[in-house]
């Protein structure tokens, strides 16, 4: 008998052989990460990673560890942990070669996204990433990789797409059809949004004005729904998707095919709502059968034909813990890319002249956009986590979409590269390379 998760736990703490984590990223949520793992039996927290040492060493203060041991290369960090200590370092790519058997990266910075990921995998480690930004521009070629070598990658449990992919594998399970699956947004939308713009309701909030103004800009939610569809298989209906005003009561009538009277030009898509369905997840599904279409209108899911199910809450980083077990215990990931159905792309968000550089998500210069990925294709544009750090090059107007004709890319970093290669290996083909050729 399998067994529960939480009782795993028990019994790795019982035994004296907890889970190892190694987490990048103590911020906002890497900290809660912390701060949680303190309380769980079976999970410890033994490396941390983070360009501000202070952080890591406050997060473990409020935690009971008031002296981590700083290193600076494996082997001290090797011999910290085997002596009981729990050990800091200002780098990232360190973590995995540490002792641990899970690494946790929380960064939401691309290019450490992929640094990371790729240190994981050939490590030989499980990787569980909050980095959706990172996922949505090299996702594809992490999860081949991880796969090759036997080991997890996967995007972690409470998180928006992961939660709304849990509804979407239910309904596909018991045999619904999706019609339509999203999430709820939580701020208004304005495209032109900037830390400047928002940075007195940042400081207000105690938020990074660079955060929120990616979230009311939309980027944040454009990125969640290219995961989504990249994991499902689900399409986007239109560049940007709708994005509607709609409160629960409605999504069923609203997120179904226009012959009936919704919006949608075919079933099978991915789209967000405003309204009161944030900060939660939903699916509209159909069915064929009379019989489980009766069903479900006695169980007062809804008159039919187009019934809506809602996980009205995601808990972010306090359902880490769920990947890390699914990982370890079951070689399960939680969220994975297994299709390629959208792209985030980069907008401007005002006239943009030769020699501006672009400081990427929730900046000043551009916000991400979703496309289907045969027209990011077909576009020639730029993903959105490739923007960062990229000169224009060409006069770029106000709503446009950056293509590689109007900017040049930092090719010397490590995403470009990545990027790169899995370009190349979805023309190729990655399965057929052996692991050992990919590691050495």
């Amino acid at each position: 008998m399998r067994g529960s998760n939480s009782g795993y736990l028990h019994r790795r703490a019982e035994i004296g052989a907890p889970i190892r984590i190694g987490l990048i990223g103590v911020g906002q949520m890497g900290t809660g990460i912390v701060s949680q793992c303190s309380h769980l039996p079976g999970i410890e927290i033994v490396a941390l990673a983070d360009v501000d040492l202070e952080r890591t060493t406050r997060a473990l203060a409020r935690t009971g560890v008031p002296n981590p041991l700083r290193v600076e290369d494996a082997d001290a960090g090797v011999a910290g942990v085997g002596e009981g200590r729990t050990v800091i370092t200002s780098d990232s790519e360190l973590i995995p070669h540490l002792p641990v058997d899970v690494v946790v990266e929380a960064t939401g910075v691309p290019e450490v996204g992929v640094r990371v990921g790729l240190a994981t995998a050939f490590a030989n480690k499980h990787l569980v990433s909050m980095n959706v930004e990172a996922d949505v521009t090299v996702g594809r070629l992490l999860r081949r990789m991880f796969a090759l070598s036997g080991n997890v990658y996967t995007i972690g449990a409470g998180d928006e797409p992961a939660v709304a992919w849990g509804l979407v594998d239910l309904c596909r399970t018991i045999g619904l059809e999706v019609v339509a699956a999203g999430k709820g947004k939580n701020n208004p939308l304005d495209f032109r949004a900037t830390p400047s713009s928002v940075r007195k309701e940042a400081m207000a909030r105690g938020m990074n004005p660079r955060m929120l103004a990616a979230f009311v800009d939309g980027t944040k939610t454009m990125c969640e729904m290219t995961a989504l569809a990249n994991a499902t298989g689900l399409s986007l209906d239109v560049p940007g998707m709708h994005g509607p005003m709609a409160n629960t009561a409605d999504l069923a009538t609203t997120f179904c095919p226009s012959e009936d009277g919704g919006i949608l030009s075919h079933r099978g898509v991915v789209d967000y709502v405003t309204g009161d369905v944030a900060p939660g997840v939903f699916v509209v599904v159909t069915t064929d059968d009379a019989d489980v279409a009766s069903d479900l209108r006695y169980l007062s899911v809804g008159a039919g034909p187009y019934w809506t199910l809602t996980r009205p809450f995601h808990l972010a980083n306090l359902e880490i813990p769920v990947s890390i077990v699914e990982a370890i215990r079951g070689n399960r990931a939680t969220l994975v890319p297994e299709h390629h159905m959208a792209e985030l792309g980069a907008t401007a968000k005002h006239d943009l002249a030769p020699g501006n550089l672009i400081s990427g998500i929730g900046g000043e210069e551009v916000f991400g956009f979703a496309w289907p990925a045969d027209q990011a294709r077909e576009r020639n544009l730029v993903p959105m986590g490739l923007a960062e750090g990229a000169t224009v090059i060409k006069q770029v107007a106000q709503g446009s979409a950056l293509t590689f004709d109007d900017v040049e890319v930092n090719e010397t970093s490590v995403l470009a590269k990545a990027w790169h290669m899995q370009e190349h290996l979805e023309t190729f083909g990655l399965e057929e390379v052996p692991w050992e050729t990919l590691s050495s």
